[in-house]
């Protein structure tokens, strides 16, 4: 997304060193393939930096949270930043982390969180619309606005 910025924020954690925020990602998706499980999982990916070591051991320790948040944060034609949407997890886990080679030879991190409610908040489309309330993926999601 050009002009974006994309960050998560997770506090509650039963690793204390988890606790972060603006944890800065190049993008995230949905994993509408549930396992069985109630809802889908929410996939991150970003640069190894020096919070790659902390967010490495709570995926591979299966560590809880009892919220986390997707924020994606837009620049505005003045270079200021503007909030664009947020997402939040509550009562979630981290399912795994792993790095992987990317592109031109650089080192990503994908981190995968499940979770066990999910809130969509002042969502917008690419036209800066913000959807009507509804189902998405086959799941009964709330939408938050401030609008």
């Amino acid at each position: 997304m050009a002009g974006s910025s994309i960050f998560l924020g997770v506090r509650g954690a039963n690793s204390s060193d988890v606790n972060l925020e603006r944890i800065p990602c190049n993008s995230f998706r949905f994993d509408t393939t549930t396992d069985g499980k109630t809802y889908p999982k929410i996939i991150l990916q970003r640069d190894l930096d020096g919070v790659s070591p902390t967010l490495f051991r709570a995926g591979n320790s299966g560590a809880d949270f009892s919220w986390a948040e997707i924020e994606i944060v837009k620049t505005a034609t003045d270079g200021t930043p503007l909030p664009w949407s947020s997402i939040t997890m509550e009562d979630g886990t981290f399912v795994s982390d792993q790095v992987t080679a990317a592109p031109g030879g650089n080192k990503i991190e994908i981190l995968v969180l499940g979770f066990h409610k999910l809130v969509f908040n002042d969502i917008h489309n690419a036209n800066g619309q913000i959807p009507p309330d509804g189902k998405l993926w086959g799941f009964d999601f709330t939408f938050n606005t401030t609008n």
